[in-house]
């Protein structure tokens, strides 16, 4: 599989620039400095304007962990449909349980309601109990792309957790161990 260079966003000009700089895919999202958040509805329909390459859009409805109450759990779910809507290229979701699994079936209900825009699961992998069980979870769930510094602070002291999660990914759908330069 051929790499795809990623750039996290947060802005129209950052967009642009990323897609000048040779980004491939760009990820969308607001409050870049405290991990990210769901970007305004108006902020993606100018970027989607000005760029070409695909624009996956983060859904997140506040910073922290990744445990969402039933009102955080229905805003994600109307982002979703609303982004979908929009015409976002994908999605970067990820919802855990309180033990710390990947959250299958509210994962599941998310996926379903982006109506066949590619899904990325993102960092909440990193902090997730078991990360190969997460990572099949992940594969059944039709997820095509896991975001992860292999559950290091950084990509760099993860790589060698990424390089075994990819080759274990290889033999089904996701995708992990890409590491993402921040713009």
């Amino acid at each position: 599989m051929k790499p795809v260079l990623e750039v996290c966003t947060h802005s129209v000009e950052s967009a642009v620039s990323a897609e000048r700089g040779g980004a491939m895919r760009l990820e969308l999202c607001a409050n870049l400095m405290i991990g990210g958040t769901s970007p305004d509805e108006d902020l993606f329909r100018m970027v989607r304007e000005r760029v070409s390459v695909p624009v996956r859009v983060l859904l997140r409805p506040r910073c922290g962990d990744f445990l969402y109450t039933e009102s955080e759990f229905e805003l994600l779910c109307r982002q979703v449909k609303r982004f979908a809507a929009l015409g976002a290229d994908g999605i970067v979701i990820g919802v855990l349980t309180p033990e710390g699994d990947l959250d299958e079936e509210r994962m599941a209900k998310l996926i379903s309601l982006a109506g066949g825009c590619g899904v990325t699961l993102h960092r909440a992998f990193d902090v997730c109990r078991d990360p190969f069980a997460a990572l099949e979870t992940a594969k059944r769930l039709g997820v095509d792309t896991i975001l992860t510094s292999g559950q290091q602070a950084d990509c760099t002291a993860g790589a060698g957790f990424a390089a075994r999660a990819g080759c274990k990914s290889r033999r089904g759908r996701a995708d992990s161990g890409r590491c993402r330069r921040k713009r």
